[in-house]
């Protein structure tokens, strides 16, 4: 019922009282005012300028002072809110890409070790082929014939 006399035109609010009730609210508004200000805009760059919300802030009836700077909190503290959850996301991110990359180091780490063991098994091997065939008479005699032909084949 009240919603219709409002949009008719009917005032039900005695707003000299109003304000007389609510001065110290208004007031503190006032005041919290250009602190908000500075939060607000260094949370929301982008949205507006200092000087535009001095000018809404100026426009605004005396009785939503108190609102309209409430208002201000809560955007930042939103803003700061889904700043901190993209940071939060951000270093989940990271952390998973880190976690990946560990693993694969490991697993490269892993792949190169058991490269290089088998390296070593065949070095070994083949010092001990070695070893074994200076001790093998029909093979040092071999050895000696065929550096024998390639002495002769130089001159």
């Amino acid at each position: 019922m009240l919603q219709e006399f409002y949009h008719a035109g009917t005032a039900f609010i005695d707003r000299p009282r109003y304000i007389r009730f609510f001065g110290a609210q208004i007031e503190q508004a006032k005041l919290s005012f250009q602190q908000q200000k500075v939060l607000y805009v260094a949370a929301l760059e982008k949205v507006s300028s200092p000087q535009e919300l001095e000018d809404k802030f100026a426009r605004t009836p005396e009785l939503e002072k108190p609102y309209f700077v409430s208002q201000m909190g809560w955007a930042a503290a939103e803003a700061a809110e889904r700043s901190r959850a993209m940071a939060e996301e951000t270093a989940q991110r990271e952390a998973q890409r880190a976690r990946e990359a560990e693993a694969q180091v490991r697993e490269l780490t892993a792949q190169r070790d058991k490269g290089w063991r088998k390296r070593e098994k065949r070095r070994q091997e083949q010092m001990l082929a070695t070893e074994r065939n200076k001790l093998d008479p029909k093979r040092v005699k071999k050895r000696e014939r065929q550096a024998k032909k390639r002495r002769k084949k130089k001159k």
